[in-house]
């Protein structure tokens, strides 16, 4: 079942791969997160998370994806467990700090973003394998000129599959993971498809700290026309919530 599910998926994939990289840009990226959990009760838990992405120059086709600096992200959550398989999501406060090479001069636009975020997830198992589920509505201030912000809205709707590989012990595992997010805005009175996002990656857990490596395709609609992104993510994830 899970090798048909994998060889679905990779045709799926693959399909989109090949037809969208005949049409847009191709960026390459690198996204390293830190996520940190930490249980107040046996309902609420606070988070923290903190990203750092890098890119390879576009303009001058630059292989090296660690070249030039991207994103720096810091940003606070907030988690309530409404039942066991229920989950409410609230991220009051993020700031992201951009560089974007706009020419291939290498002239680099720098900005920021200010974004609050609220959502819901809920999770089942089937068989071995868990299954999440996450709606987030994300109000954005974006900058787009020199302190000059417009307001984004997304709606992001994320399906994720956990499959586990093999359990070495009690407190080791070996998993893989694979998941979908698509994103819709509301920018200047119009809603469009923003990006989508397919990952797919290994995951090593070891009791309440997991490390993640894997590979992440973008699809995204920009103002210069649709781009294409190679992503290698990197995730560390602390979690302290015991009731998680």
């Amino acid at each position: 079942m899970h090798l048909t599910i994998f060889f679905k998926t990779f045709i799926i994939l693959l399909c989109i791969f090949c037809y969208t990289n005949s049409k847009a840009q191709i960026r390459n990226e690198f996204w390293a997160r830190l996520n940190v959990t930490k249980e107040i009760n046996k309902h609420f838990a606070i988070g923290l998370d903190i990203q750092h992405r890098r890119q390879a120059d576009f303009y001058q086709h630059d292989k090296s994806i660690f070249h030039y600096g991207l994103t720096n992200g810091l940003g606070l959550y907030a988690y309530y467990k409404i039942t066991k398989d229920w989950k409410l999501i609230a991220s009051p406060f993020a700031y992201f700090d951009n560089l974007n090479i706009i020419n291939s001069y290498r002239e680099i636009f720098h900005s920021h973003e200010l974004r609050s975020m609220l959502g819901l997830s809920k999770s089942i198992i089937i068989g071995k394998t868990r299954n999440t589920n996450r709606f987030l509505y994300e109000y954005t201030f974006v900058e787009k000129e020199e302190s000059k912000y417009i307001i984004r809205q997304r709606f992001r709707l994320q399906n994720k599959l956990l499959f586990p590989v093999k359990k070495f012990n009690n407190a080791n595992q070996l998993n893989y993971i694979l998941f979908n997010e698509i994103f819709f805005k509301k920018q200047n009175k119009q809603i469009s498809f923003d990006q989508s996002r397919f990952y797919n990656g290994i995951q090593w857990s070891a009791r309440q700290t997991t490390l993640s490596i894997g590979y992440q395709y973008v699809y995204q609609i920009t103002a210069i026309g649709a781009v294409n992104k190679n992503q290698w993510l990197l995730l560390l994830d602390a979690n302290f919530w015991r009731s998680y």
